[in-house]
């Protein structure tokens, strides 16, 4: 004679375990299908490498190299570009980078297509995508007498922000719009110059990272908060810079836009710290010198 107690809890496992190996089945069935879709999303819009820093820092040592992009623009988009392996290039620069000194996006993108950084064909390019309303640009010169030295500032507009996003690359905060709630487009431009040529001499660099100073640089074991004053600065504007780099490093380091604006910025914060570093576009691009003026 059958137990029947004990046959109804075995016939309910049974049952149970059908569904769940049927479960187990459908589940592999969906796995497989969505490696599928992935393996052919990888073909049409390869992984771009995003920084693994936090999202308000630029990536220090970009090569192009380090950007992929789909082959074509997002549809909706395809009608802005003339060239998209060049024009969206620049776009990924800037939105993985931060950088806002148009000469270090140009000089980027034309060690990729090996042509010169600031020749015909970069310039076509950048005028496109402001024409195009993808960037942004402003011109600003500095001058010495009948010399001057020339920096165009650049950042991604909505519409810019609005096709990498569609390319899978969230665009990092630029440089530029670190520093702008705080100083005029010259000082901004003076922040992200002294920047652009501590990273080509080997520094790494935080732009508008600080409420007060603007720009860090930092060596090895050495760092150096830096800011970008003018003579028309409010005097206890940089009276409170100059205290504030002193009270930090014991030395203040400071950008002006001329080199007698400099001389005169330094005779003044030497009155709140003796020892001041202190640079210019003309010391900046000389032949063979570093980031400060010799003292």
């Amino acid at each position: 004679m059958t137990d029947t107690t004990q046959a109804l809890p075995d016939a309910v496992l049974a049952d149970q375990l059908m569904e769940l190996r049927e479960l187990a089945a459908q589940l592999r069935r969906q796995a497989a299908q969505a490696d599928q879709l992935i393996a052919q999303a990888t073909r049409v819009l390869p992984i771009v490498p995003m920084p693994a820093v936090p999202p308000d820092q630029a990536m220090v040592g970009l090569t192009p190299a380090d950007i992929q992009l789909p082959g074509r623009p997002p549809d909706a988009a395809a009608h802005l570009f003339a060239n998209w392996a060049r024009e969206g290039l620049v776009l990924a620069v800037l939105a993985v980078t931060g950088w806002a000194l148009r000469l270090a996006v140009a000089e980027a993108v034309a060690s990729r297509f090996n042509y010169g950084a600031q020749g015909s064909t970069q310039r076509r390019i950048f005028d496109r995508l402001d024409a195009s309303d993808l960037c942004h640009s402003v011109k600003q010169r500095f001058w010495l007498a009948e010399d001057a030295k020339t920096c165009i500032l650049i950042r991604l507009t909505a519409r810019g922000v609005a096709v990498m996003r569609a390319v899978g690359i969230e665009p990092v905060r630029s440089e530029w719009e670190r520093l702008e709630p705080r100083l005029p487009v010259e000082l901004v431009t003076g922040a992200v110059t002294l920047a652009y040529h501590a990273r080509r001499l080997g520094y790494t660099t935080e732009v508008g990272q600080d409420a007060v100073q603007h720009v860090r640089v930092t060596y090895g074991t050495e760092r150096l908060w830096a800011a970008a004053v003018h003579i028309g600065l409010p005097p206890e504007e940089r009276s409170a810079l100059w205290r504030d780099q002193a009270a930090r490093q014991g030395q203040i380091a400071f950008w002006a836009p001329n080199p007698q604006e400099r001389e005169a910025l330094a005779q003044e914060a030497q009155s709140c710290c003796p020892r001041v570093r202190s640079t210019d576009p003309w010391v900046l691009t000389a032949e063979g010198q570093g980031l400060w003026a010799a003292a």
